[in-house]
């Protein structure tokens, strides 16, 4: 299984937590919905940002607090909304979703 943009750590998190809740792993985000989401992630308070040269930005391990979900992983995954409402699921075959539904490489 492969999350677009999640990598290391942060893409065995994501399929980890994916199993142990019962979460389809192979359909990722548009590309889109994905930046759509990490700008809302990125605004919001709940979020840890990295420090120092990377200050105010997300990071593979920048968590919400809200619900305790990587970031990067989370935002990644089609089926994924966020719990404080700044941003929802994609649907598939909805204009500016995955027309086919199919996992994307």
């Amino acid at each position: 299984m492969v999350v677009k943009g999640v990598t290391g750590m942060a893409q065995a998190a994501a399929v980890w937590a994916c199993k142990q809740l019962g979460i389809p792993i192979d359909i990722a985000a548009t590309d889109g919905e994905v930046k759509k989401r990490r700008d809302a992630c990125r605004a919001c308070p709940e979020s840890s940002k990295g420090t120092g040269k990377f200050e105010g930005l997300l990071t593979n391990y920048s968590v919400c607090h809200a619900c305790h979900c990587n970031i990067k992983a989370k935002t990644s995954l089609v089926n994924q909304e966020c719990p404080k409402g700044m941003w929802g699921k994609e649907i598939i075959g909805e204009p500016g979703g995955s027309v086919s539904g199919l996992p994307r490489a």
